[in-house]
C-alpha cells in the first residue's frame, strides 16, 4: 500500500469560541472531513483509537492510498484552520450521492450525533451505496453504564436528513424553510421490448 501524507495546515487568525475547539466527535471529524474535501479523497475508512482517530482513503488522481493519523494534541490548530476557512473548502469535479455536499458537511453532523449518545470507539467506512457506522454507545447519562456495541448504515435519505437537521440547528431554526439536501427518487431504469414486429 502506497501511503502519502497530507500537507501541514497555515496559520489562521485566532478564534475564542472554546466549545468549537473541543476535542468531540463533531470536532475531531470535522477537520478529517475537511482534510478529505481539499484533497479530493474518497473511499474514507476512519477508526478511533482513543486520543488519535487514523484515516484511509483513497486519491483517485494518483492511484495511492493515503494515511493520516488526526492526534488530540493537534486538534485545536487544525481546527483554528477549519474554522478561519469556513465556506471556503475545496471540492472535487465529482460528488457522490452520499456526500452531496462534501465530507465535512456529512463527517461533523454525524459527529454531533455520535457526541449526542456518548459514543466511543468509532469505525466508519464509506461503501460504494451507503456509509457502515459502528463503535460502542453509553445507554444512560451514568459514568458506570456499560458501552454497548451499535451498528448503523448511512444512505443518501437518512443523510440528508442529517445534514439539514445540522444546517437548521447553526440557524437556530426549528425547521427550514427550504431544504439544503433533497432526496430524489431516481427514474426506474428504461425497458425496451422487443416484439419482433418490423417497422414498414
Amino acid at each position: 500500500m502506497t501511503a502519502g501524507r497530507l500537507p501541514q495546515p497555515t496559520e489562521p487568525e485566532q478564534n475564542s469560541a472554546q466549545d468549537l475547539l473541543a476535542p468531540n466527535y463533531q470536532n475531531r471529524l470535522r477537520v478529517i472531513g475537511r482534510a478529505l474535501d481539499e484533497h479530493d479523497l474518497e473511499q474514507a475508512v476512519i477508526v478511533d483509537t482513543g486520543a488519535t482517530l487514523i484515516l484511509r482513503a483513497y486519491r483517485p488522481t494518483s492511484g495511492a492510498n493515503v494515511t493520516e493519523t488526526f492526534t488530540n494534541e493537534g486538534l485545536i490548530e487544525t481546527l483554528r484552520v477549519a474554522i478561519y476557512a469556513r465556506g471556503d473548502s475545496g471540492t472535487g469535479p465529482f460528488r457522490s450521492p452520499l456526500r452531496p455536499t462534501g465530507y465535512e458537511d456529512f463527517l461533523r453532523a454525524l459527529g454531533y450525533r455520535l457526541d449526542e449518545r456518548n459514543a466511543a470507539g468509532l469505525v466508519v467506512v464509506e461503501c460504494p451505496q451507503y456509509f457502515h457506522v459502528s463503535g460502542l454507545e453509553r445507554i444512560g447519562d451514568a459514568e458506570r453504564t456499560p458501552l454497548v456495541p451499535f451498528a448503523e448504515l448511512y444512505e443518501f435519505p437518512r443523510i440528508s436528513r442529517l445534514i439539514n437537521e445540522a444546517v437548521a440547528r447553526r440557524a437556530n431554526t426549528e425547521e427550514l424553510k427550504n431544504t439544503i439536501v433533497q432526496y430524489v427518487e431516481p427514474d426506474p431504469p428504461l425497458r425496451i421490448i422487443r416484439t419482433g414486429a418490423r417497422l414498414p
